[in-house]
This record gives structure tokens, C-alpha cells and sequence, in this order.
């Protein structure tokens, strides 16, 4: 396993349902994990968007949902008034948790 995703409550989720299973490769990108699962090369947690918009990739029923990621936005203090900035979290936010 690689250190730096060790900490990440998926890949724990992951090593309890499959403990007999070996890591193939690792990547911190969602986006590289999607397409080696779509080559056939593993099991991932995925945004359903992005699950959703590969090809070739199935959906697993776990019967327990995985656990979530909490993502963070951030920008100087300064542009904590625009009306824009706050316009684009409320799309990203409803966006992100409409999962």
C-alpha cells in the first residue's frame, strides 16, 4: 500500500471488504484510478460523477455505502464579500453533494 493514501478512510473501507486482495498500483488521482479500474486493474471509491461518466466501469452494491471525503475550499479573506465568489461555493457546493 502506498503511505500517502494510508490515511484515507476509503482505502481502509477497501481493505476490509477485500483482505485478501494486493494493491496493483496506487494514484492520489481519482481520475487515474477510474481508468485503470475501467482497464480491468482494480476496485476504487469514486464520485459517482466521475464512476458514472467512464466507460466500461461497473457499479459494486457494497450494502454499506462508502465513507465520504470532506473537500475544502480556499481563498484569501479578502474575497470573502464577492458576490461572485460566493455564487461559484453555492454551485460547487450543490453541485459536489448533490451525489
Amino acid at each position: 500500500m502506498n503511505v500517502a493514501q494510508a490515511h484515507y478512510p476509503d482505502v481502509h473501507w477497501l481493505q476490509q471488504r477485500y483482505p485478501q486482495s494486493r494493491t496493483v498500483f496506487t494514484s492520489s488521482s481519482r481520475t487515474v484510478q477510474a481508468q485503470m479500474c475501467a482497464q480491468g486493474l482494480g476496485v476504487a471509491v469514486l464520485p459517482r460523477v466521475l464512476g458514472d461518466s467512464v466507460p466500461g466501469l461497473r457499479l459494486l452494491d457494497e450494502h454499506q455505502p462508502p465513507p465520504g471525503r470532506d473537500i475544502w475550499m480556499g481563498y484569501h479573506r479578502d474575497m470573502r464579500q464577492l458576490d461572485r465568489l460566493r455564487a461559484l461555493a453555492d454551485l460547487a457546493s450543490g453541485m459536489i453533494g448533490a451525489g
